[in-house]
């Protein structure tokens, strides 16, 4: 089969060179007298959902990593520390990777930003996890009093004792973190003490068998040949300077309260427990009595178990808190890097910036 001239000219066959409808071909000339035309430069197109997956990685990574890292410090860190280090060496190594990742020239820093945000996650998180398990109350003048996470787990290694008399020897409950006491035993407020020691009170009261005032209490020791308190009730900035009706610690005016959750004699709490038997000391020279050389030191409440896991809703609320004030945070900057205004040359965008 033959084609004609004519035909074939205005047929082209779609190679380069060739015409479409006898016309030329864009970017091709054939005498001259058509101006080249380059053909356009085609981006090549983004990936289906590419705002989700890159906004997904920007915010819900470090949000991931951050909430990992708070989590171990609140079930594990208290035993097994390790485990948390490991996580921490792992989330640090992965932004690493992240940060050093090669990219396209000219391309956004995507991978640099998320291994940005994956380093500031994990930083915070053991920030906040160390603050949370290790944090310091009011009590500074002794040190400081742990609280939180490490209070919390510290109980659950301790026993707890039922029907303890006050005149049982301390010295066989030294393990105990939770003190259950008879229906008899009561705290002779009339007998506090409030020492001052730098801008707090320290106050104490003894524990005492029930009766009808102090002195009754007093003369049955003296009979039954015993001159020391086995158990103090005490607390700090809860009294006055010996006025037993200002001795307001913890559950002192819950008449169900029988119950005590131990000082222990953990960290800073050891200053705290040698001001609580100075105290002591000084309510023997003021109501001619003293404490035992044994002498057990508790909050005096209803029950020591919701005393206990006072400790954990504080840690729990706290964590809590401060997920949601990171979830923000990483909203915020995940968005600004990823819709962020691109610079002059227009190849990258507000998050390569941070270099």
């Amino acid at each position: 089969m033959t084609m004609d001239p004519q035909a074939a000219a205005g047929y082209g066959g779609g190679f380069p060179g060739g015409r479409y409808g006898g016309s030329p071909a864009p970017g091709y000339s054939y005498g001259g007298n058509e101006a080249f035309m380059a053909p356009p430069l085609m981006a090549p197109p983004r990936p289906v959902n590419f705002h989700t997956r890159s906004l997904g990685l920007l915010v819900m990574l470090p949000v991931l990593v951050f909430v990992a890292i708070s989590l171990c410090y609140c079930w594990v860190y208290h035993e097994k520390p390790a485990v948390i280090w490991s996580v921490t060496a792992f989330c640090l190594c992965l932004s690493m990777l992240f940060m050093v990742a090669r990219q396209k020239n000219g391309a956004p820093r995507f991978w640099f930003n998320v291994g940005f945000l994956v380093l500031l996650a994990t930083v915070a998180a053991n920030v906040g996890g160390q603050w949370n398990f290790h944090r310091r109350g009011v009590e500074s003048e002794f040190g400081g009093v742990w609280r939180h996470f490490f209070m919390y787990w510290a109980y659950e290694g301790q026993r707890e004792y039922s029907n303890v008399s006050p005149k049982e020897p301390a010295l066989s409950h030294l393990d105990g973190g939770k003190l259950i006491f008879t229906d008899d035993a009561r705290v002779d407020v009339a007998a506090s003490v409030g020492l001052l020691e730098g801008e707090d009170r320290v106050c104490v009261a003894p524990i005492v068998v029930a009766s009808s005032d102090s002195s009754s209490w007093r003369a049955a020791y003296t009979a039954a040949g015993r001159s020391s308190i086995e158990y103090w009730a005490a607390g700090v900035n809860c009294c006055g300077d010996g006025d037993g009706r200002t001795f307001t610690c913890d559950d002192i005016r819950n008449k169900q309260a029988h119950a005590g959750l131990v000082f222990l004699d953990y960290g800073p709490r050891r200053k705290l427990l040698e001001t609580f038997v100075k105290a002591a000391k000084e309510a023997g020279t003021t109501h001619g009595m003293e404490p035992a050389q044994d002498a057990m030191f508790v909050m005096w409440v209803v029950d020591p178990d919701d005393a206990q896991h006072w400790y954990w809703h504080a840690g729990t609320s706290f964590l809590a808190g401060g997920t949601i004030v990171y979830l923000a945070f990483s909203i915020v900057i995940g968005v600004m890097m990823h819709f962020g205004p691109a610079d002059r040359g227009g190849k990258q965008k507000l998050g390569s910036r941070i270099l």
